[in-house]
């Protein structure tokens, strides 16, 4: 998206949220984990539920009103539905009929999280979140894989990045950001990095508390260190293991041994495993004959979720950021925010993070075939050259 009113893109809807707390709507386990999800607002003041039992009982130590009780509040409270399928759609239409409205007090919860949670953070709370970021601790990796997301065969400077650039890293990003929900430690093959654990020693013990969930990923053929396993374990890495034993060698793929060491050490993990891959395919997407215009479609079309901070600098798409180091596109400063000011504005930084930038698209739009919303150049898992 393009900027029309930097710094200003959300003040009507913002404003709105102002002095509002949030009901939720469903007292279940979808209500409970939107609950563990936005506690750090503290921000919550009731639950919506029809069980009278639930009511008297309270759900996560607030009180859990009735219907009617609600109709009362819709002038002063937003309401978040997380009674999924048809229940919730009948939900929203009771909600209608009592005067709320969606997209303005009203929300569904996939939808909330995914875009306004960030939005009604900022200005009725005044903390700038990130629903998550992802932090490259190297291109380095053991595989050649085609349609590698992170342009391994494009790159010719694989490397580790130094431990101490990637603290000042990390202090540029939580300089300015209050909380993260996900922090993707991500690679290269993150196994590899040297230097993982006194990594993630600096930013858990020092930034712990800003980070809802760390999360990090594995090829599957590399066996962590026992150093490494024991810092995964004291601040709770959610660990991906990627499972490519269908296309690579047997003898290659450690996924048994990685996660008999994760369970033994009750890490939290998954076994992840997919069809296809979406292929980026740098070489040989042109899309430079597209207008400005037209970019800018291509850019909120692809609608990549994902961000990423390097060398203090925000970029809104990490593949970006990723294709930059390649060398595949020149690096431009109107893809990217400096972090390393002493001054960001909230609201700027909040509007960049949702995807608004100067020009509306980045320079790899011009060479990228798109994200998952897209992208039909699907390409076989972990295929190498």
């Amino acid at each position: 998206m393009k900027w029309s009113n930097k710094g200003h893109q959300y003040d009507e809807l913002g404003n709105g949220f102002k002095n509002k707390k949030i009901i939720i709507y469903g007292a279940a386990a979808t209500g409970q984990e939107f609950y563990e999800e936005i506690k750090f607002l503290n921000a919550v003041e009731a639950f919506v539920d029809r069980n009278k039992s639930v009511q008297e009982s309270g759900c996560k130590g607030l009180p859990v009103i009735s219907v009617s009780e609600l109709a009362k509040r819709k002038d002063d409270v937003i309401v978040v539905i997380t009674v999924l399928g048809y229940n919730g759609m009948m939900v929203h239409s009771q909600l209608m009929h009592l005067g709320f409205e969606l997209g303005r007090n009203c929300f569904y919860y996939d939808t909330f999280v995914n875009y306004y949670l960030s939005i009604y953070a900022l200005y009725a709370c005044g903390i700038t979140y990130f629903p998550s970021i992802s932090f490259l601790l190297t291109t380095a990796c053991n595989l050649n894989c085609k349609g590698c997301l992170n342009f391994t065969k494009q790159n010719k400077n694989r490397r580790h990045y130094e431990l101490e650039d990637l603290k000042k890293n990390a202090d540029a990003f939580f300089k300015h950001v209050d909380y993260v929900g996900k922090f993707h430690m991500s690679g290269g093959e993150p196994f590899y990095y040297p230097h993982y654990e006194e990594l993630l020693e600096y930013i858990g013990s020092k930034y712990g508390m800003q980070v809802r969930d760390f999360y990090t990923a594995t090829n599957g053929t590399v066996v962590p260190r026992e150093s490494l396993v024991q810092a995964l374990k004291k601040y709770d890495v959610f660990v991906e293991v990627d499972d490519y034993r269908e296309t690579l060698p047997g003898k290659i793929m450690k996924n048994d041994e990685i996660i008999d060491i994760l369970c033994k050490n009750g890490i939290r993990h998954s076994d992840r495993g997919a069809g296809y891959w979406i292929n980026l395919d740098p070489e040989n997407q042109d899309n430079s004959n597209l207008s400005e215009d037209d970019l800018g479609i291509w850019y909120d079309t692809c609608n990549n979720p994902f961000a990423s901070i390097h060398n203090g600098k925000l970029y809104s798409c990490n593949y970006d950021d990723y294709a930059k180091e390649a060398r595949l596109v020149a690096e431009s400063a109107l893809d990217y925010l400096d972090l390393t000011k002493d001054e960001v504005d909230k609201k700027v930084l909040l509007e960049f993070r949702q995807g608004f930038t100067d020009r509306g698209y980045t320079n790899f739009c011009k060479r990228c075939a798109g994200h998952e919303m897209t992208n039909q150049k699907h390409i076989p898992v972990a295929e190498q050259y």
